[in-house]
């Protein structure tokens, strides 16, 4: 009876965490900057007043947004060391029922270490994947700022794929939006070029993470393909050297041609 309370305890502490939802946490920070971007343009405009409560209200917001995030950074890191925790607690009741000669009772435990190893990989899987959704949406945010219509459609489709996958959605129309989103070697040009993009507007720590997934994907997407010899791979690396380059020259023309319709807006007004 205490070894089945002691199972019982156990698997309730696991399993008492709610499973993290959906993370909205690059998407809130993207609104958090237009705000005080706003805040600024009201400030340029002379309306200090409105630019105060502005910048107050996003101050807050920030506040309010920091808390959430390390009280959800606190659990992922309290979750690990729980189902540790959980599991050498089995692991000595399998021990002591064996000592007891309780055999049949120190399977049944065993399995359920088994069992409780094999759902603790899957919350892994599904934290690590939250995570990867989360620095994409980092990349869209990056293309949607740059005005990369169709880069950040790719993004979004290959987002949504994902949200899918999370939700355990098999049915035909999932798997149709599944095929025709972009394949892991396309994710990972696309973390690259966000990456530039961070990394162009002082975004340090954004450009770091993009590039390290970029980098993972590439990875899974070579592995996945399995290129035949050292030759072809050289191959693909010099092709994706040349596509960052051109991405980077594409990035910089659209940029001079910005400048110069902001300067002929500019002209136009003042006539």
């Amino acid at each position: 009876m205490r070894t089945a309370g002691l199972v019982l305890a156990l698997m309730g502490a696991v399993w008492a965490e709610e499973p993290p939802g959906k993370n909205r946490g690059a998407e809130f920070e993207a609104k958090l900057e237009r705000l005080q971007d706003e805040a600024a343009k009201l400030e340029a405009a002379g309306k200090h007043d409105h630019a105060r409560a502005l910048r107050q209200k996003t101050q807050k917001l920030a506040a309010r947004f920091r808390a959430m995030r390390e009280r959800r950074d606190d659990d992922r890191h309290a979750g690990p060391d729980k189902e540790q925790r959980a599991l050498r607690a089995l692991g000595q009741a399998i021990e002591s029922l064996q000592a007891a000669g309780r055999r049949e009772a120190a399977e049944q435990v065993a399995k359920l270490a088994r069992d409780l190893k094999k759902d603790m990989a899957k919350s892994r899987e599904r934290r690590m994947a939250e995570h990867h959704v989360e620095i994409m949406r980092l990349a869209f945010h990056a293309f949607r700022e740059a005005k990369k219509g169709d880069w950040a459609e790719l993004m979004e489709h290959a987002i949504h794929v994902r949200e899918l996958q999370l939700a355990g959605r098999r049915d035909e129309e999932a798997r149709e939006i599944m095929r025709k989103g972009p394949n892991l070697g396309a994710q990972a040009e696309l973390l690259h070029a966000a990456a530039a993009l961070w990394k162009k507007w002082g975004h340090k720590k954004r450009a770091a993470m993009c590039l390290e997934l970029g980098k993972h994907f590439g990875q899974r997407w070579h592995k996945k393909r399995g290129p035949k010899n050292a030759k072809g791979k050289k191959k693909h690396g010099a092709a994706r050297g040349e596509m960052l380059q051109l991405l980077e020259r594409t990035l910089h023309r659209v940029e001079k041609l910005e400048r110069r319709i902001a300067e002929l807006e500019e002209r136009l007004r003042q006539k």
